[in-house]
C-alpha cells in the first residue's frame, strides 16, 4: 500500500510543491532564530518579539529553532547520505535534551540552567517557556524517528510533530484572541509570537516530509480525496479562528452581548461551512466533468483505433490473399517456363527460356530429375536457345544440373549452343569438354535417336 501511495506521489507537480512546502519550513525557523540571536547580540528589541513590548525568545529556543532547520534540511530526502543522517540525529538529540531538561526543571524542579547559558548578562527573568520546552522535546524525538515505524505500521514522529502542532497552534489562538493563559501558563513563563509561529511551521514541515508514509498520505495524494483535503482543513482551520476572533473583537467594542454571538457565530460558522462545501463541491464537479470529457475521448479513440485495427486486419488478410495467388501465378509461370517433355522412348527434353537464376534453377533441376526417373530416360536434352545470356551464375547453374542428372544415371546433351554462347562459355573459363552438345534441338535430337539405335530419314519426296 505504501508503495503505491509512493508511486502515486512522486515525480508530479504536487510533489515538487510539497518538496517546496518542506523547504520553507526548514529555511524559516533558521532564519527566525538567527534573527532572535542577532536581536540578542545587538540589542535589537523587535528581532527578539518580532512586535516590541512582547515576550522574547529565549536565546537557546532561538539556537534550538536553527537545529531544527539544518536537522529536517539533512533530512528533507527519505534516504539521506549517511553523514548527513548522522548530524541530523545529533542535532535532534540536542534539541530533545534542552527540551526534555528544561520541562523536568518545570515540573520537578530538577536544577538546569541551559536556557540561560547564551547571553547570561542579558536575560534577565527570560528564560525557555513550557510550552516551548514540550514542543521541543516532541520536535526532536521526531526528527530522531522520522523514518520509523512501529509494529502496527504507525509512523510515532507524525503523531509527535502533530501533538507540537496542536500546542502551538493553542498558544496562537491564545495571541489572536487576547486569551493570556493559553500561551502564558499562570506563574510561569509565557511562549513568544516568533516561537509559536516557528513552531506551526517546522510542524508542518516535519509532517509533510514524508508524504508518501502514514497519516499524511491521504492530504498529500493526487486523488480526489487529498485535493478535497487539501480544501478543507486549511479553511477547517482559520475560519474558526476568524470567526471567533471577530465575535470576541464586536463583544469587546459592545457590539453585541455574549446571548447575541453565540447564535450570530453558529449562524456565521454555517453560512461559512455551506459556502466552503459547495464550493469545494463545484471544485469536484468540475473535476469530475474534465473526467468525464477526457473518459469519452477516450472511449473516441478507442472505438477508432478498434475500427483501424479492424480496416487493418482485413487488410492484411486481403494482401496475404493477394500474395498467395502471386506466390502460385509465379510457381504456374516457373513451371510454363521451365516445360520438361518426353519426346521419344528414353529420351526427354527441356527448353529454357529466359534468365535462370537460383530459384528457377532449383526447379527446372527437380522437374528434369523427377522427369527422368519418372520416364526411365538415360538421355536428357536441354536446350538453351532461348537463354538471351550466359553469365558465371548462369553457366554455373547448367554445370550443377548436368552433374546431377550424371549422378541419376542419365546424360545430357545441351543444344542451341550458338556462336556467342560458345565464345561466352570459352572466356568465363568453362569447360564442356566431357559434355555432348549441338548446335541446334533439331541436331541434338538427331543425335539422341542415335544413340537410342534409330535413325532419322528424309521424307520421301
Amino acid at each position: 500500500m505504501v508503495k503505491l501511495w509512493r508511486d502515486s506521489i512522486s515525480g508530479d507537480v504536487l510533489s515538487k510543491q510539497l518538496k517546496w512546502v518542506v523547504v520553507i519550513a526548514c529555511v524559516l525557523p533558521i532564519v527566525i532564530g538567527c534573527l532572535t540571536l542577532l536581536g540578542w547580540t545587538f540589542g535589537i528589541a523587535v528581532l527578539k518579539s518580532v512586535i516590541p513590548g512582547m515576550k522574547a525568545m529565549n536565546p537557546a529556543a532561538a539556537l534550538c529553532f536553527v537545529l531544527c532547520g539544518i536537522s529536517l534540511w539533512l533530512q528533507r530526502t527519505a534516504q539521506p547520505a549517511r553523514q548527513y543522517l548522522i548530524i541530523s540525529r545529533a542535532c535532534g538529540i540536542i534539541i530533545a535534551a534542552t527540551g526534555l531538561l528544561i520541562f523536568c526543571n518545570y515540573l520537578w524542579g530538577c536544577p538546569t540552567d541551559i536556557d540561560r547559558l547564551l547571553f547570561h548578562a542579558k536575560l534577565g527573568t527570560n528564560r525557555m517557556s513550557l510550552n516551548s520546552a514540550l514542543n521541543f522535546s516532541l520536535l526532536g524525538l521526531s526528527l530522531l524517528l522520522i523514518d520509523v515505524k512501529s509494529q502496527r505500521g504507525f509512523y510515532l514522529t507524525q503523531y509527535l510533530s502533530l501533538s507540537a502542532e496542536v500546542i502551538a497552534l493553542l498558544a496562537l489562538i491564545g495571541y489572536v484572541y487576547g486569551i493570556t493563559p493559553l500561551y502564558h501558563i499562570p506563574k510561569l513563563i509565557a511562549i513568544s509570537l516568533n516561537s509559536t509561529l516557528a513552531f506551526i511551521i517546522f510542524s508542518l514541515g516535519i509532517l509533510l516530509a514524508r508524504p508518501a508514509y502514514g497519516i499524511i498520505t491521504v492530504v498529500a495524494s493526487d486523488t480526489a480525496g487529498g485535493a478535497m483535503a487539501r480544501r478543507l482543513l486549511p479553511a477547517a482551520v482559520i475560519i474558526p479562528i476568524l470567526l471567533g476572533w471577530m465575535r470576541l473583537s464586536a463583544e469587546h467594542a459592545n457590539l453585541m452581548t455574549n446571548e447575541l454571538g453565540t447564535p450570530l457565530l453558529a449562524l456565521a460558522l454555517i453560512i461559512t461551512v455551506t459556502l466552503v462545501i459547495l464550493w469545494n463541491a463545484h471544485m469536484l464537479n468540475i473535476t469530475d466533468l474534465k473526467k468525464r470529457a477526457l473518459e469519452s475521448q477516450l472511449q473516441e479513440r478507442a472505438e477508432e483505433l478498434q475500427q483501424m485495427n479492424q480496416s487493418l486486419l482485413v487488410e492484411i488478410d486481403e494482401r496475404k490473399r493477394k500474395e498467395e495467388t502471386i506466390r502460385r501465378q509465379t510457381e504456374e509461370i516457373f513451371e510454363l517456363s521451365t516445360p520438361v517433355l518426353q519426346v521419344w522412348n528414353g529420351i526427354v527434353m527441356a527448353p529454357l527460356i529466359g534468365t535462370l537464376d537460383s530459384q528457377r534453377t532449383q526447379l527446372f533441376m527437380e522437374r528434369l530429375l523427377q522427369t527422368i526417373v519418372d520416364t526411365d530416360s538415360p538421355i536428357a536434352l536441354v536446350d538453351i536457345t532461348g537463354v538471351p545470356m550466359i553469365d558465371t551464375q548462369t553457366a554455373q547453374h547448367l554445370i550443377d544440373t548436368i552433374n546431377a542428372v550424371k549422378l541419376i544415371g542419365a546424360r545430357v546433351i545441351l543444344t542451341g549452343v550458338r556462336p556467342a554462347i560458345a565464345q561466352a562459355l570459352v572466356h568465363i573459363g568453362i569447360d564442356l569438354s566431357e559434355i555432348t552438345t549441338r548446335s541446334s534441338m533439331a541436331a541434338g535430337l538427331r543425335y539422341a535417336l542415335q544413340q537410342q539405335g534409330l535413325d532419322v530419314l528424309p521424307q520421301p519426296g
